[in-house]
């Protein structure tokens, strides 16, 4: 089992002395010829001949990149391997996204956010950049570093902090203004009842027009 005769079946010895045909060889049934995939080696070891039975063949890829499938496979008798060879696909890191106020810039040399990727950071105007300007995709598919954060600018916050003040303040003064209006119109309506009282023909004193004083009318 998994050898092959490669020549005559039966051999006769003829009046001469001789055998009608050489004697046949018994050969390790052949695998179809493997090679390393993309990014990934081979290491075989082959104990009757190339890709033959028996011969084994592993699989490693690259830094940066994951094996996909069988790790070894071996040549069977039948001249079949026992699983198909892999592949070796690129390490990917975690999807960044970006958020104003931050701003990202990546570049891809393989794949979207996979090994070998960088992206850089900046932030709009008003605010500036806490953590790092640039991450890269390891290996191991992790990023060098956090995603930085974008903070308002003090000046920025304290312009925010003065227009808020200002908006109160002017209500402020359009509240007393309000007020001190009030204030005059009620003043002024008072006065005009004063000057109306003032005016009154009708007096506590007497008839309209007319005087009275009791002591005098008393001596006469």
């Amino acid at each position: 089992m998994g050898f092959v005769r490669n020549g005559s079946e039966k051999l006769e010895c003829t009046a001469l002395g001789q055998w009608t045909g050489r004697p046949p060889r018994c050969e390790a049934v052949a695998c179809p010829g493997l090679a390393a995939p993309g990014r990934g080696r081979l290491n075989c070891t082959h104990w009757h001949g190339d890709f033959t039975y028996n011969s084994t063949c592993a699989f490693s890829c690259e830094m940066g990149f994951v094996r996909n499938g069988l790790e070894r496979v071996e040549c069977m008798a039948l001249g079949q391997w026992t699983g198909h060879p892999p592949r070796c696909e690129v390490m990917r890191c975690p999807k960044l996204r970006d958020l104003e106020p931050i701003l990202m810039n990546c570049s891809h040399p393989l794949e979207s956010f996979s090994y070998g990727s960088v992206c850089r950071f900046r932030c709009t105007q008003g605010y500036f950049l806490n953590g790092t300007s640039r991450v890269q995709c390891q290996p191991d598919g992790h990023w060098s570093d956090k995603m930085p954060a974008c903070q308002e600018e003090a000046a920025s916050y304290f312009k925010q902090v003065l227009l808020y003040m200002g908006g109160g303040a002017v209500t402020l003064v359009a509240l007393l203004l309000t007020g001190m209006f009030i204030a005059l119109l009620i003043k002024r309506l008072s006065n005009k009842e004063e000057e109306k009282t003032l005016l009154n023909p009708i007096s506590n004193l007497g008839a309209p027009g007319v005087f009275t004083n009791a002591a005098f009318d008393s001596n006469f």
